[in-house]
């Protein structure tokens, strides 16, 4: 595989280095300059050499980039790194709106691979629930997210974008309205109608709990995934659980992608349906 890189090397950067360190090799990183991410990837991939973003994007031994910077600088990097011609694996949202994906889409070459990453999306069982929901009628989903965040990031684009992304894997969205929505610094609470299904997202990032999860009401069954301790259960009884590592997996997807040349439309229609709505939410 050729030389990677990194851009961001902050504690999900570090996150996201050491998965792919096990496959493939880093040759550059550039940071914000702060000691002790520099020193993490160091340790982490002893081999690798700081250096600037356009010595990256210049470096022709580099043809595959990852991304994972804060919210303001993931499109212009992006975008830099697009006309560069490398390979981007992108953390999500992968910009600030719709029409800046939308860009980042046009300006990939045929078999220039773009993923943006939606780790939750990923996981095995919103894999199954997609499969058990695709032959029913989806009544209601809710979206139950408490956590204890240092994050001054966008509560929207940082956080409700998961929840989000994923009922745009659900449903086709295609007549999306606000209900109500009560946004705060470190809380949110929004009501939509998507489809003529009620969704409702409730996000807590100051809170001293840890827990995830996403019910989905349909006309013959209940689902509750509870995504932190990995389990879902159907009508109150657990049916289904995963151990697997889902960054590895999204790390597999993208280097499948630059193995077999391909585009991958997916997660960026998906995302600009995503930015979309937090889009609609904000006015």
């Amino acid at each position: 595989m050729n030389n990677f890189a990194i851009i961001g090397v902050g504690r999900w950067g570090q996150i996201l280095l050491k998965s792919f360190s096990k496959k493939v090799k880093f040759k550059k990183f550039a940071s914000s300059g702060n000691c002790k991410n520099t020193i993490a990837a160091r340790n982490i991939e002893p081999s690798i050499v700081e250096s600037s973003l356009n010595n990256i994007l210049n470096d022709t031994e580099i043809q595959n980039i990852i991304i994972a910077t804060p919210l303001e600088s993931l499109y212009r990097i992006a975008r830099d790194s697009v006309i560069a011609g490398k390979n981007i694996f992108l953390e999500k949202p992968g910009a600030l709106n719709a029409s800046q994906v939308n860009e980042l889409k046009i300006l990939c070459t045929e078999n220039q691979a773009l993923y943006i990453n939606y780790l939750y999306a990923c996981d095995p069982i919103f894999e199954k629930i997609k499969a058990l929901v695709s032959s029913e009628e989806i009544l209601e989903i809710k979206c139950f997210w408490k956590k204890s965040s240092l994050s001054n990031q966008d509560i929207l684009l940082n956080l409700a974008c998961h929840d989000i992304f994923l009922v745009t894997n659900l449903l086709k969205c295609n007549d999306v309205s606000i209900l109500k929505k009560k946004i705060e610094k470190s809380q949110c609470h929004v009501e939509l109608s998507i489809d003529n299904k009620l969704i409702k997202i409730f996000i807590d990032s100051s809170s001293n709990q840890r827990e995830k999860r996403f019910y989905i009401k349909t006309k013959k069954n209940v689902l509750l995934w509870d995504i932190y301790n990995k389990k879902l259960f159907i009508n109150g009884k657990e049916t289904f659980c995963s151990a697997e590592d889902l960054v590895d997996k999204t790390r597999d997807k993208f280097l499948d992608m630059i193995v077999n040349q391909t585009k991958e439309g997916y997660s960026k229609s998906r995302t600009v349906m995503t930015l979309d709505i937090i889009e609609k939410i904000r006015k």
